[in-house]
């Protein structure tokens, strides 16, 4: 035999092994589900429902997508669906997403007849049917969630908040929320017994006119929307000029820990500088922080009216504009989202309600900044402290001194910014110190939704 005969003898036997290795290899993935794969279901129906979901939810209005992390060749999946022991014909289509992940699509045919089959058992193959990628119970589910007001407050003022208590029937319910005509989110949470739910809403300062619309979506993706009945009030809030003294700068310039030679000698970016060095210094978003969505059953709302200060002066209000000048020029507008309390040098801050810290330290041009949280979403904020005596994560109540007055960040005066936010966004904090306004607006709401709602259980 020639050296070509045994080479090309050599290479037929090293295709013919090498071809039996990866049959032998194909057939043992095909049999053999990756420990990956088990139970993992990434998105559904473009809802996030999470990984710990088994059950599914399904309004066939929409192809059904069950996304997978791609650990063999997509061809090898299947779909397959029954109504306890028959299996219902099902189309479904395969397609890679990723380099990692692919997604299984089902889609609905009228002759499915899946309207009268509400429960159903979805399962996922390798494709010879040997290995089981996952087993779910699919739940059919074409109906809107049902919304029922229950009470709201009697009147939003523009800056301020409205208290709502409504009730949904629907048995999978998944997100829940006020949306307002800015498209900004205000998140509801369950309230006192099963189907109840209680949510604040805001009416932005910066906003002249206000509408809202209540929002319940289901995790099969059935959505309801009914419009808020709130009677609206527009106020005006007044304009004021304040004028920044030369003693600014020379105060900030150890708070700040400015570097004398970087210090501009031009008076305007010599304040300039002073501002965005203060800035700079912020270590937390306030609105990141106070945005985070509240979840847990709520059994009961109840709020004090708020008296940080017991015998203050205001030098400033909430909704202010104001324009600030530095020798003669404009340096500065905006709104004033708190109101400025003041009383004799370090007051002690008391509060009047239980919650938990927030946030407690300096954060730039709020200086020392305090953060409580007492439901809902509603946070009251304490800025330019001289002193804080908590940290974050500690509980507070009512008689706790939190703090003292100061004039850290950006502060003309030893004073107390008091200010009220909801789940992101600046309300008046004035009617949160109003007892009248909290009984009208807050606990005259929750008693008379309360009463509802015990009488149409006994019913």
């Amino acid at each position: 035999m020639n050296k070509m005969n045994k080479l090309i003898l050599g290479l037929i036997i090293f295709l013919l092994v090498f071809t039996s290795i990866s049959f032998i290899l194909l057939l043992s993935c095909n049999n053999t589900v990756p420990r990956e794969l088990k139970g993992v279901i990434l998105r559904n129906n473009n809802i996030n429902t999470g990984p710990q979901y088994r059950t599914l939810y399904w309004n066939l209005k929409k192809p059904l997508n069950l996304e997978y992390k791609l650990s063999l060749n997509s061809d090898f999946y299947s779909a397959r669906l029954f109504d306890n022991t028959n299996e219902i014909p099902l189309s479904f289509t395969i397609r890679k997403r990723t380099e990692t992940n692919f997604i299984i699509e089902i889609s609905y045919s009228e002759s499915l007849n899946l309207f009268e089959s509400k429960d159903l058992t979805l399962t996922i193959y390798t494709n010879n049917q040997k290995g089981l990628l996952e087993n779910m119970h699919l739940i059919i589910d074409t109906n809107k969630p049902k919304v029922t007001i229950i009470k709201t407050s009697p009147q939003i003022i523009r800056g301020g908040c409205a208290l709502l208590i409504f009730k949904i029937d629907d048995f999978s319910p998944l997100d829940v929320y006020i949306q307002d005509d800015e498209n900004i989110k205000f998140y509801a949470q369950p309230f006192n017994k099963n189907g109840y739910y209680i949510g604040l809403t805001e009416w932005n300062v910066h906003k002249f006119k206000f509408s809202a619309n209540l929002h319940a979506i289901d995790k099969a993706g059935n959505f309801s929307i009914v419009k808020i009945p709130l009677v609206t009030k527009n106020i005006d809030y007044k304009i004021s000029k304040i004028d920044v003294k030369d003693n600014f700068v020379s105060e900030k310039k150890n708070e700040i820990h400015a570097i004398l030679s970087n210090i501009p000698t031009n008076a305007l970016e010599k304040y300039q500088y002073i501002i965005q060095t203060l800035q700079s210094k912020s270590v937390v978003s306030i609105k990141d922080l106070t945005s985070i969505r509240m979840t847990g059953f709520l059994s009961n709302f109840i709020m004090n009216p708020f008296k940080p200060i017991k015998n203050p002066k205001v030098s400033s209000d909430f909704g202010e504009y104001r324009i600030f000048k530095y020798k003669d020029t404009v340096v500065r507008e905006d709104y004033h989202l708190g109101i400025d309390l003041f009383d004799i040098e370090q007051t002690k801050i008391d509060l009047q309600n239980s919650g938990i810290i927030g946030f407690s330290g300096y954060n730039g041009s709020s200086g020392n900044l305090i953060l409580i949280h007492h439901g809902l979403g509603l946070y009251s904020v304490y800025m330019h402290c001289s002193q804080m005596f908590f940290k974050a994560g500690d509980t507070v109540g009512p008689g706790d001194i939190i703090g003292r007055t100061g004039q850290t960040g950006y502060a003309l005066g030893d004073h107390l910014h008091f200010g009220m936010i909801l789940q992101g966004y600046y309300v008046n904090p004035k009617e949160w110190m109003n007892s009248l306004w909290i009984q009208s607006n807050i606990q005259q709401v929750i008693d008379d939704a309360l009463f509802l709602i015990v009488n149409e259980s006994g019913s």
